[in-house]
């Protein structure tokens, strides 16, 4: 870990519902980055409905545990956990059904950006692929505009995902300075409409990650009884 705090530390979250309930795609990919941190020396969490919980009680922030109780889905969920996440331990959150292509070129470009980043794409700011260091007040003021929108949030993409984050942070130019942008396609080899087209990764091609889209949890309802 770096120990400048304005520097996102090496290390990488993810998360799933159940451990014993992985799609196949999605184990692949995830083993993949629990490999990739282990040879570069990241550190590698995974994070569950359970460890989840545990973390905001011992945070004692009952602002983020109302948050998580009124997801109405688990795509909603993931959007607000990283940025609970990120808040409490900086690092990189990495969506589970995002697959690594070529490992070398991807540690390159993390050491290149020890600092808040993200990806854009058509002037949105993606979520799926994202960091900060710990403590971020871009991290934290985001979660508290959340809260604040707790009954009037509208769809989720608008709410907690990249299009109430882009707004959020286009709300504020001191915001904007403090993330570092870069085209989706230095990253991956192919954006969504692309890839629900039928493009398929390939080593020929020179962005190190592929995002295969296989999230499945915008229509799957929580269940109560997991928070």
């Amino acid at each position: 870990m770096y120990p400048n705090s304005n520097l996102i530390p090496l290390v990488i979250h993810q998360f799933v519902s159940d451990r014993d309930k992985i799609p196949p795609l999605q184990e692949g990919c995830m083993r993949q980055w629990e490999d990739f941190a282990e040879k570069h020396e990241f550190e590698y969490y995974l994070w569950t409905l359970l460890s989840i919980k545990k973390l905001i009680e011992r945070e004692g922030r009952q602002d983020w545990a109302e948050l998580i109780a009124n997801c109405r889905n688990y795509g909603e969920y993931g959007d607000i956990v990283r940025f609970i996440v990120l808040s409490v331990f900086g690092g990189w959150w990495v969506d589970w059904d995002i697959g690594i292509i070529h490992p070398e070129k991807l540690a390159v470009f993390l050491n290149r950006f020890h600092c808040k980043a993200t990806v854009t794409e058509e002037n949105y700011l993606c979520i799926e692929f994202f960091g900060a260091p710990k403590n971020s007040d871009i991290t934290l003021n985001f979660l508290e505009s959340l809260y604040r929108r707790n009954k009037n949030r509208g769809d989720t993409v608008g709410y907690s995902g990249p299009g109430g984050f882009s707004n959020f942070i286009k709300q504020d130019t001191k915001y904007a300075g403090l993330i570092n942008t870069f085209p989706v396609t230095d990253l991956f080899q192919a954006g969504y409409m692309q890839v629900k087209a039928g493009y398929r990764p390939s080593a020929d091609a020179p962005q190190p990650l592929f995002h295969y889209w296989g999230h499945v949890w915008f229509t799957e309802k929580i269940n109560p009884q997991h928070l």
